[in-house]
């Protein structure tokens, strides 16, 4: 018999938020099934104009969810209005408690185009110049990132560095990429290593809010780190063999069903701002409260 501890994960109000929002999904089941887990992710990557947590919690609210924006981006953007009586979703929003987004159906006007989803994504392009910028981000926030000379089959892989005994630094991480591997390529193993680091897979960072998980089993590890891997390049637009290995996590019978997607979210969510890459949502340039109901201005560029 292991000993393993009752509770693996802090009992802080903030894990408690987490804890609550997993038992809700549970309880919406949105996903049972290893396609049914793969259709989640997809919705997500192509809602990439809100973050990834975001995008679950719209999903909760409406599982048939067609696409989903402002009041004033549906009118600014797509000169379309917002139906009387319709009902809001919510999504959080730093420094204000939710902001309210409507579906499609419940708006009214022009036809969209038909890829609306291109409208929001980036060039899907990576290049060595692109590479060496978000190199240069990440060595300034903690992570050093390497290139070696290894074979075909060999991607990355991150190591965990502790600050020396008795100082305050705080703790590092040093990547690895294979260095002859197309810059796209690169880019999705650099997501899916630092997805190891915000899903807790090297451990507790208290400076970065990330829990301990080492003690995950390593398919699980390699199925969430793949998970964020996946959201991170297809929401930048880039196609990238994540959508293989995912297959390959979730073949038939798999089960799905503990998969944390509050982590996954919460860690793609974490890999973005560090990369400056995040999602950018349009509301009313203004401030303005209605009903406790804080109504916030134009995303950050």
């Amino acid at each position: 018999m292991t000993d393993q501890p009752e509770n693996p994960f802090p009992t802080t109000p903030l894990e408690s938020n987490r804890a609550a929002l997993a038992e809700m999904l549970s309880q919406t089941e949105l996903y049972r099934t290893s396609q049914e887990y793969l259709d989640l992710l997809a919705f997500i990557a192509r809602m990439g104009h809100f973050s990834p947590f975001n995008a679950l919690l719209l999903r909760i609210q409406k599982p048939g969810l067609v696409w989903a924006a402002s009041a004033y981006h549906w009118a600014t953007r797509f000169e379309r209005k917002v139906k009387p009586g319709s009902r809001p979703l919510l999504i959080l929003w730093p420094f204000a408690p939710v902001a309210l987004v409507y579906d499609l159906e419940d708006t009214e006007g022009p036809e969209l185009p038909i890829a609306v989803a291109q409208i929001f994504r980036a060039t899907g392009t990576v290049t060595e110049k692109r590479m060496k910028k978000w190199i240069g981000l990440l060595s300034g926030r903690g992570f050093s990132v390497d290139f070696r000379d290894w074979g075909p089959g060999r991607a990355g892989q991150v190591t965990r560095k502790l600050p020396d005994q008795g100082t305050e630094g705080k703790v590092s991480y040093n990547i690895l990429i294979n260095r002859d591997h197309d810059p796209n390529v690169q880019f999705a193993s650099l997501a899916h290593e630092l997805g190891h680091v915000f899903l807790g897979h090297l451990g507790k960072d208290n400076d970065r809010f990330i829990t301990d998980a080492h003690f995950l089993p390593l398919p699980r590890r390699e199925l969430e780190a793949e998970s964020v891997s996946y959201l991170v390049c297809r929401r930048w637009g880039v196609d990238s063999r994540a959508d293989t290995y995912l297959v390959d996590y979730t073949q038939p019978g798999t089960d799905v069903t503990r998969v944390d997607l509050d982590r996954i979210t919460r860690a793609a969510g974490q890999v973005e701002a560090a990369l400056n890459i995040g999602a950018k949502t349009v509301f009313r340039p203004v401030e303005r409260k209605k009903k406790g109901i804080m109504l916030i201005g134009l995303e950050k560029e």
